[in-house]
């Protein structure tokens, strides 16, 4: 699991250092204070050898066009001249770096040796917008990768090149505010294939007791309530169908990392219990590292809450406010214990 962090010119972010991330993170904090940005450079490093992660960043923000002025957006103010680093240690004490670098390739006219069926028309290649990322695991660097799109065209295709032997040992997802992902989708059907959804219906039953068992049928999750049929998940309310794909990215993770942007997205207040303990639970099930951003104080009372009658939990869950400092622009994560925390809570005391 991730212990400490690193971040310089990504995003929002021009520097941030952190020792205090824990089995279970939540962040808040101000608007534009770099929460999502904090939650896209962990979701990099975990994911430092995949090529299309910047690609993936984007998306993730609706940037949907492969430009050179949306892949300078992952630079801190736009300073593509400066590199993108990210990088932290593991509990156990291992080491993960990475680099990102731009440069833009001029466009060239083609040599009469280069032409061939699959050239381009005309005698000139295009322009390049090119990030190389380099990345090194406790201290060795691996083969690097790299994402390119030309430069002047309207519809720019990413070209990605994969060259590298590393392999991850256990991949992180992104879940953003828009919750039912085809990402979470896929994570329950792997349950079911594993015969690992009795962990599942495990987790729900605590929120609906109703509940008796789950199946699979093609694309569809069918609900036992008790009734003389069994019902499509789609049917329940938002409440159960946001925690249910929660819940099965968590668990389908095992020993993994599950981003979370905006927790209690869409959620009614009277929810955030069921679902901090449905995720929490999920997570220690399946010893899958969660960091979690919300701007909801319902949010945070409902956790509150839920870690004043689970005392268990407390050491392994971390509650940090994110702030940027006006001065220097620096972040900074500013870790609460519990009894900080619940007073809080308790005294209205404004902190997100």
């Amino acid at each position: 699991m991730l212990k400490t962090l690193n971040i310089e010119n990504f995003r929002g972010i021009k520097s941030l250092n952190s020792e205090a991330f824990r089995h279970v993170n939540l962040f808040f904090g101000r608007n534009n204070c770099g929460k999502s940005s904090l939650l896209e450079a962990i979701f990099w490093l975990l994911n430092m050898s995949n090529p299309q992660i910047p690609s993936v960043l984007n998306i993730l923000r609706g940037i949907l066009k492969y430009k050179k002025e949306n892949f300078q957006t992952l630079f801190y103010a736009l300073n593509d001249e400066k590199k993108i680093v990210i990088s932290g240690t593991s509990s156990d004490g291992h080491s993960r770096k990475m680099e990102a670098a731009a440069a833009f390739v001029p466009e060239r006219r083609i040599e009469n040796s280069e032409i061939s069926d699959d050239t381009m028309r005309g005698n000139v290649f295009p322009g390049s917008y090119d990030l190389k990322i380099s990345f090194f695991a406790d201290g060795i660097a691996y083969d690097p990768v790299s994402c390119s799109v030309l430069v002047g065209k309207k519809d720019s295709a990413l070209t990605i090149h994969p060259t590298t032997n590393y392999r991850e040992a256990h991949s992180a997802s992104f879940i953003p505010p828009s919750r039912e992902t085809a990402s979470a989708t896929e994570a329950a059907k792997s349950l079911f294939l594993l015969k690992r959804e009795t962990s599942l219906t495990g987790t729900l039953k605590k929120i609906d007791s109703r509940i008796r068992d789950l199946v699979l049928a093609g694309d569809q999750v069918l609900v036992d309530f008790g009734g003389e049929i069994r019902l499509p998940l789609f049917v329940s309310g938002d409440g159960m169908r946001k925690i249910f794909h929660l819940v099965s990215e968590i668990l389908a993770k095992d020993g993994g990392a599950v981003i979370i942007d905006e927790i209690d997205n869409g959620l009614h207040y009277s929810a955030m219990k069921p679902l901090w303990n449905a995720v929490l639970d999920a997570a220690m099930r399946s010893d899958t590292q969660l960091f979690i951003t919300t701007h909801n104080i319902d949010s945070l009372k409902a956790l509150a809450k839920v870690l004043e009658e689970r005392p268990d939990l407390r050491e392994k869950v971390l509650t940090a406010n994110l702030v940027r400092h006006p001065e220097n622009d620096v972040c900074e994560i500013i870790p609460y214990d519990f009894a900080a925390f619940e007073l809080c809570i308790k005294q209205e005391i404004e902190m997100r």
